[in-house]
């Protein structure tokens, strides 16, 4: 069996010869594992200690991470890099909830990052008469970083804010209060978004972090897939194209555009779908 997981691709070869999972495990003195035997012992040993959700909620606590997952001392990088994933998404939302949740950690990456959340997707962002450049573009993603990078710009200009919303502004006061010399490290990045690359906590480098990503990144789309066998379930096999089905499909465009914790953009086919059926 060949499987192609970035062509979703599976080929099975009936008439050749197809490798034992003993041929395909790699021994490891350190692991003690010699044979797939061993293989199973440890990782199942692997498993009781890092107990995982078997259950996707995508409205959870944190967002697509159940609430019970073990994130023991790398919680705080942990969750700022998922709250940046989410906001690079244009999912506010979700990426403030996890900002709320490390707040009392003190650190002045973290007050401005809320600082951003707060400050994209609301009134007082889009009522700015530049913002008119953000708005014109098209494809959501994309439209999510220049929001972004426009808020960062605003921030870091110093200008009408008292303008900006209450909790934005709080944030701000706590970045000064934090470390004065802060907000000049970001004014000196080459641009905004590399003022927005600088944001990195503590321990984000930390193995258990790209893991922990990668993680989310699984569940988040086999959620996604998970509602598109629903929805074909669903579709009428056959006849015209009515408003319920476009709703549908528009359901999950949406879904596709914020996809937040994989670095590929949406399928190409989405984009296909979406202009036959526009």
């Amino acid at each position: 069996i060949e499987v192609d997981p970035v062509q979703g691709r599976m080929r099975i070869l009936t008439n050749k010869r197809t490798n034992s999972l003993r041929d395909m495990t790699i021994p490891s003195p350190t692991l003690q594992i010699e044979g797939p035997d061993a293989l199973r012992k440890n990782f199942e040993a692997w498993l009781t200690r890092f107990p995982y959700p078997n259950s996707i909620d995508a409205d959870s606590q944190y967002g697509l991470l159940a609430k019970g997952f073990a994130l023991g001392e790398h919680r705080v990088p942990v969750l700022f890099a998922l709250a940046k994933s989410l906001l690079f998404a244009g999912q506010w939302k979700q990426a403030q909830k996890l900002i709320l949740e490390i707040r009392a950690e003190d650190r002045p990456e973290i007050y401005f990052l809320g600082a951003v959340a707060f400050l994209t997707g609301s009134k007082s962002l889009h009522n700015i008469p530049s913002y008119s450049t953000v708005a014109q573009v098209h494809d959501f993603r994309l439209k999510a970083k220049q929001e972004c990078v426009f808020a960062t710009d605003l921030l870091l200009a110093g200008r009408d804010l008292d303008l900006l919303p209450a909790e934005c502004r709080r944030f701000l006061q706590q970045v000064v209060s934090c470390d004065t010399s802060f907000l000049g490290k970001l004014l000196a990045a080459p641009t905004r978004v590399h003022a927005l690359a600088t944001l990195i906590t503590e321990g984000e480098q930390h193995p258990f972090v790209v893991y922990a990503k990668a993680a989310a990144a699984s569940l988040e789309l086999l959620w996604f897939a998970e509602t598109i066998e629903e929805c074909a379930t669903k579709l009428p096999s056959s006849g015209g194209l009515t408003n319920t089905v476009k709703r549908q499909l528009n359901g999950l465009f949406e879904i596709a555009d914020r996809v937040a914790f994989t670095e590929l953009p949406p399928p190409a086919r989405f984009k296909e779908v979406r202009t036959r059926f526009s």
